[in-house]
């Protein structure tokens, strides 16, 4: 189970810098980075050891599939949304019948989940850095949503869905730290710029369970990360009262692209080519998604919970 007293949660609207603050933190500290965002889609450590294997991948998407392996193999219990009951087909089907509203809830429940199941999973102290909406929960708008589409009921269920579970989650945290945007924009990044907008509900949330609140001045200049943030560091280290941790041994960047044999001893690098029978059930498979996605999806307005 999680270190709930030692662990820090990061929580703040998008771009906040939530992802800037947790890796500096989780340095100084020693205590594993966990970005819950990743761990969405996150796929099986043998499926990005074999696209690891693809020589043709641009250098940003190698980057980032490292990244992804290093995870994985940190928090190899965590699950990803489609293994907690999430569906693409039915999130299209509500998309097209209920717009952004009713994936919005319908995703909720989801991200609750995958709250909880990290919190059961990952054993010891971590910098959880907390994805903007998953700390929050607009429970008019979903109260109001339901009233005018009760049938949607079938589509979420609603202890999942709602900010009492979210500050039940979070509450068993000694340090929730909200990461609060500056007054002057200027001091906001880029992303915060085109992404984050204050709203009131949110912020209100973000206070409700934050235990400490951090100002990310000195974080972003004119929509940049400035080059020295020891200063916002600090300050950081400050709130949230903890010392250097023991060292984290991660995996050296170049064994990411390595296979490994069953004994564990590194093999050679194994250069990847899809063989043709790999192209025709990928083709198929994708065939058969794109004309299932609305039978799917109106199918299970007909089943029970």
């Amino acid at each position: 189970m999680i270190d709930y007293k030692n662990s820090v949660v990061l929580i703040g609207f998008m771009g906040v810098g939530k992802s800037c603050a947790s890796v500096p933190l989780s340095k100084k500290t020693g205590y594993r980075h966990f970005p819950i965002d990743a761990f969405v889609d996150m796929r099986t450590e043998k499926e990005i050891e074999r696209k690891l294997r693809n020589p043709r991948l641009k250098q940003e998407e190698r980057e980032q599939l490292e990244n992804d392996l290093r995870l994985k193999r940190d928090f190899p219990n965590i699950p990803n949304f489609k293994e907690l009951g999430y569906s693409p087909a039915k999130e299209a089907f509500i998309k097209k019948v209920w717009g952004d509203t009713g994936v919005s809830i319908y995703r909720k429940q989801f991200e609750m989940k995958l709250m909880q199941e990290a919190c059961k999973n990952i054993d010891g102290p971590v910098i959880f850095d907390l994805g903007a909406g998953f700390a929050v929960c607009d429970d008019e708008m979903y109260q109001q949503f339901m009233k005018k589409h009760p049938i949607f009921a079938k589509f979420v269920k609603h202890d999942l869905a709602t900010f009492d579970t979210v500050q039940q989650t979070l509450g068993q945290f000694d340090k929730v730290v909200y990461l609060q945007l500056p007054e002057n924009k200027k001091d906001w990044s880029g992303k915060a710029r085109d992404h984050a907008h204050k709203n009131d509900v949110w912020e209100k949330q973000f206070l409700d369970v934050a235990t400490v609140t951090v100002d990310t001045t000195g974080l972003f200049v004119d929509g940049r990360r400035v080059d020295d943030t020891s200063e916002f560091e600090t300050r950081l280290m400050q709130a949230v009262n903890i010392s250097r941790g023991p060292v984290v041994q991660r995996i050296p960047p170049e064994e990411i692209d390595r296979e490994y044999d069953e004994s564990g001893l590194q093999k050679t690098n194994v250069p990847y080519e899809p063989t043709r029978e790999e192209i025709d059930k990928a083709l198929e498979d994708k065939q058969e998604d794109e004309e299932d996605e609305l039978e799917d999806g109106a199918s299970a307005l007909k089943k029970d919970d």
